[in-house]
């Protein structure tokens, strides 16, 4: 095959890609203001859905928690290089006590519950703010 065969291929698949986003129909409502539209898996979910998937224990919150770490971790890498300093996004700042697993999960569920329209991303994104003291997405 030749290059610009290749080019093309890999431009397609690129396009196509991006076919897969959330609704963002689904974006700005309440709890989720920024427009999260980029966000697949369980980020994409309605916080509803959640809650529901939190009621069954362990086994229906653990997927959400480990979409989670791979978001905060992202945001975390993506602040560090923009901004030369790292910032835990799922805890609280240096020297207080950091939150277990399930204590992030539980304030997540009462957000949630409150704004079940959502996206889970939208939930993340409001968590981050609080713990983190920053406000805009923009300056993750």
């Amino acid at each position: 095959m030749n290059t610009k065969k290749i080019i093309c291929c890999i431009a397609i698949f690129l396009l196509s890609a991006t076919g897969h986003a959330a609704d963002p129909t689904k974006t700005h409502q309440k709890g989720d203001p920024y427009g999260i539209s980029f966000v697949n898996g369980f980020g994409a979910k309605e916080c509803g859905e959640f809650v529901s998937d939190f009621n069954q224990g362990l086994a229906g919150w653990i997927r959400y928690y480990d979409w989670l770490q791979g978001y905060a971790a992202a945001l975390s890498a993506g602040y560090a290089g923009r901004h030369g300093k790292a910032v835990n996004f799922l805890g609280w700042p240096a020297g207080t006590a950091q939150p277990t697993g399930e204590s992030i999960m539980l304030w997540l569920d009462n957000y949630c519950r409150a704004n079940p329209l959502a996206r889970f991303a939208g939930a993340a994104n409001a968590y981050v703010r609080t713990v983190t003291g920053i406000a805009e997405p923009e300056d993750w």
